[in-house]
């Protein structure tokens, strides 16, 4: 029997079985660290507004941190590829790195050096960002990598993403809403310790809990393991040399200004903006998520249909329209229609994003015979991470510059809120509306000119399974001749 794939009129050429049992742990793993990162969207806001740190402060602090957030990540990305250990390349490190990435998430909100003590805050914020991100891009870029391992083609790949998506997005909704109910008071951090900062450690635990646990049901494709690892400057030579990565590089550095700018901002536009607070400020977090669930949904299937290029597109023109139409609500029952329509549309880029990357790890793998997604997890951060940085600095600069926002005042230590000038609740809305939907403009065009799309990816799609199909022989033949086999292919 021939091992050529049957003709298919699917995106990639070919069907595949889907991998349900893993699928669902591979969301599970996501769960604790797709939390932690949600609560990570009120970071800005927690330390300006909470703890009272000026924004010169807190903007300097991220465009220092910007230099080891883009340095550790290809790092860690070609340190995984080359890794040769009995459980695998990744597993080792999501195992044994959870404990670290949940003391270090926790330490981030647990400063209580007053608002008067600005340069002991200000390092404090410095040396926990530098210690959680260490440990967050560790483990999540072996964890992110496994999906490579999970499916082959566009169809499954958009698949697993929409469904782990759905598993780890509770965590993600859980983050979004709950942190709302906590911050948005007018009023000080409690003392000893704040309500908010009870649930920082609780989510910090159960990041922990869901990435050792699954560490022992989430299986490797042992068979990488065997391929013959690049030096680290091969490595990054060979990732910059694929054209596909770099235009993709383009579209993820938009999407993650623009998605850190957004998400930052939200903060302000629901607590002085729609001016809701309690239960009331996580109901457009809950509208969100629900336009986020229905369009990863459409967005999966569009992607097995016409494919993940195109599909893209057809979004960028609705999370435009929806952002316009942000800028003119004052109120919650005003605001759900822009939101719905955001949520819907920004989920094409959540779900691809991963999946996109992974497609150019199999081109590359056709040229280098090594199978290295880590490396290009990595080296993407180590382009796009910086813009997190520069988004931080142009809200929080802009805020307080151009628009005149008032910083909080300290009062016996602790920071408290103060009213807004009409000046800066335009300023707000402005930033929140008007600016990111010009620059979607820039990401329509970069979007266009990706080239994984088509007959041509369909016939990579095919080299790429047959490549495999040979390494798995192979391997099966190494373990035959004597070597031990200590997991599952």
């Amino acid at each position: 029997m021939s091992d050529e794939p049957e003709p298919s009129n699917s995106v990639s050429g070919f069907e595949e079985k889907f991998p349900t049992k893993q699928t669902i742990y591979f969301g599970l793993s996501k769960f604790g660290w797709v939390m932690a990162a949600g609560v990570g969207g009120f970071k800005v806001y927690f330390y300006q507004i909470k703890l009272g740190l000026g924004w010169e402060y807190i903007s300097l602090a991220f465009m220092i941190f910007a230099i080891w957030n883009a340095i550790n990540d290809p790092l860690f990305g070609i340190m995984s590829d080359r890794t040769q250990h009995k459980l695998g390349r990744r597993i080792p490190y999501m195992r044994y790195g959870a404990p670290f990435l949940a003391i270090s998430f926790i330490m981030l909100y647990a400063s209580f050096i007053p608002g008067t003590n600005q340069i002991g805050l200000f390092l404090y914020l410095l040396l926990t960002l530098f210690l959680y991100d260490t440990f967050f891009t560790l483990v999540v870029i072996v964890n992110i990598s496994l999906l490579g391992e999970l499916a082959l083609t566009a169809k499954n790949r958009t698949k697993i993403s929409f469904i782990s998506g759905v598993i780890s997005g509770i965590g993600s909704a859980i983050a979004a809403i709950v942190p709302p109910m906590l911050l948005y008071n007018d009023q000080p951090l409690q003392r000893p310790i704040d309500p908010f900062q009870i649930f920082v450690i609780i989510t910090g635990i159960i990041c922990f809990l869901t990435l050792f646990i699954m560490s022992y049901y989430l299986k490797e494709k042992l068979m990488f393991s065997r391929d013959e690892p690049l030096g680290f400057f091969d490595s990054i030579k060979y990732t910059l040399k694929s054209r596909a990565f770099i235009i993709l590089e383009v579209i993820i550095f938009i999407g993650v200004f623009l998605s850190t700018f957004v998400g930052t901002g939200v903060a302000y536009y629901i607590d002085y903006v729609l001016d809701l607070k309690g239960f009331n400020a996580s109901i457009p977090i809950i509208i969100y998520m629900l336009g986020n669930l229905l369009g990863s949904f459409v967005f999966a299937v569009l992607a097995g249909k016409y494919g993940m290029r195109k599909s893209l597109m057809f979004s960028i023109p609705l999370l435009s329209g929806g952002l316009l139409l942000a800028f003119f609500p004052t109120n919650l029952w005003e605001v759900i229609l822009p939101i719905l329509l955001i949520g819907f549309a920004i989920s094409a880029f959540l779900i691809y994003l991963d999946p996109f990357i992974v497609d150019i790890a199999d081109q590359d793998e056709l040229r280098t015979g090594t199978r290295r997604e880590a490396s290009f997890f990595g080296v993407n951060a180590l382009i796009t991470k910086p813009a997190e940085s520069v988004a931080v600095w142009a809200l929080t600069g802009m805020l307080v510059a151009v628009f005149a926002f008032v910083e909080p005042v300290i009062v016996d230590g602790s920071a408290i809120p103060q009213p807004q000038p009409a000046n800066a609740l335009f300023g707000i809305r402005f930033l929140m509306s008007v600016v990111p939907a010009l620059v979607l403009v820039l990401l329509l065009i970069a979007v266009y000119f990706y080239p994984l799309d088509g007959p041509k990816y369909r016939e990579m799609k095919l080299k790429v399974r047959k490549l495999h199909k040979e390494k798995e022989k192979r391997f099966l033949e190494g373990v035959a001749e004597g070597e031990v086999l200590d997991q599952e292919t």
